[in-house]
């Protein structure tokens, strides 16, 4: 008695997923897509019309003028800040958001000193130059006003909350996501950093002012984005990045309010060859810091595999 043989049927081929190609970004699944264009969505929608209510609403109430705009713009970073921790407990997304490490931080102060003494001392001439403005002129007037400290203590409040939540956004749920989708190759990760520091230039653009004045600051922020999403890949978490955010808003706030021209901040930016040296060591941090985690992945790759 012979058996017949039985036709076997192959399994089809899998399309393999093209890690390396930028139009592969298109391909991204659909839960990526929609959180991303869901925090993006929520950014602009606090920053503008969000912003422009709540200022309309306080305005109704017995507050001086001076404390409308800044208590609007804490209202609305303390709203922000409560769906995210919302959505995140309730997904256990802590570590996709950057509120939790993903790795424990091997690397020692030693390695990141150089880059960050720079980072520092210009934080430290942001710093004098806040202090010049508060202490003399228009900002010593404010300052003796009844409600000019007050104004200060909410203007740093909510640069805190702004330091955060632009960090969960879009260091922590955006760039956590690109990552988990397309963060296995070198060019992934780049993909991934680029795209949210592009998103995040071209959330500010929600701003006022000219609209050169308006391109010129998103390509600034989009740089300032990779250099966060930098510090995200080295450290793990969002919380250098958010301290060093929040100073860093804080600073340029307060200085403009010193100076008596806190409704057109963008306007008076610092002097454009500050600017772009600022720009310059922001963007060779980021590829330094970017470039220092990808050789410690494939190094741990690496031991791994031995």
């Amino acid at each position: 008695m012979t058996s017949t043989p039985q036709a076997t049927t192959e399994p089809p081929e899998s399309v393999p997923v093209r890690h390396g190609r930028w139009d592969a970004l298109a391909a991204l699944p659909a839960r990526t897509i929609g959180l991303i264009v869901v925090g993006e969505l929520g950014f602009v929608t606090v920053a503008g019309p969000g912003a422009v209510l709540l200022t309309t609403l306080l305005a109704r109430f017995p507050l001086p003028g001076a404390l409308v705009p800044v208590t609007a713009l804490l209202i609305g970073e303390l709203l922000l800040c409560g769906m995210l921790l919302t959505a995140v407990a309730t997904r256990r997304w802590w570590q996709l958001a950057g509120l939790v490490a993903d790795r424990p931080i091997r690397h020692s102060f030693r390695e990141w000193r150089a880059p960050l003494l720079l980072l520092l001392l210009g934080l430290a001439v942001m710093v004098v130059r806040l202090a010049a403005g508060l202490l003399t002129g228009p900002g010593q007037r404010m300052l003796a006003q009844t409600s000019g400290g007050v104004v200060v203590a909410l203007i740093v409040s909510s640069m805190l909350l702004v330091g955060v939540n632009e960090e969960v956004l879009f260091r922590g749920l955006a760039l956590g996501a690109l990552l988990r989708e397309r963060g296995t190759t070198r060019l992934g990760v780049y993909q991934a950093v680029i795209t949210v520091s592009v998103l995040f230039g071209l959330a500010h653009l929600i701003r006022g002012g000219p609209i050169l004045d308006r391109l010129e600051l998103a390509g600034g922020t989009a740089v300032i984005g990779l250099m966060f999403a930098a510090v995200r890949l080295r450290s793990g978490s969002i919380w250098v990045g958010a301290g060093l955010h929040a100073l860093g808003d804080s600073v340029q706030f307060v200085g403009a309010l010193s100076a008596g021209y806190f409704a057109s901040s963008i306007a008076h930016g610092p002097p454009g060859w500050v600017a772009v040296m600022g720009t310059l060591l922001a963007l060779w941090f980021g590829v330094a810091q970017i470039e220092a985690y990808l050789h410690d992945r494939e190094q741990g790759g690496q031991e791994a595999a031995q």
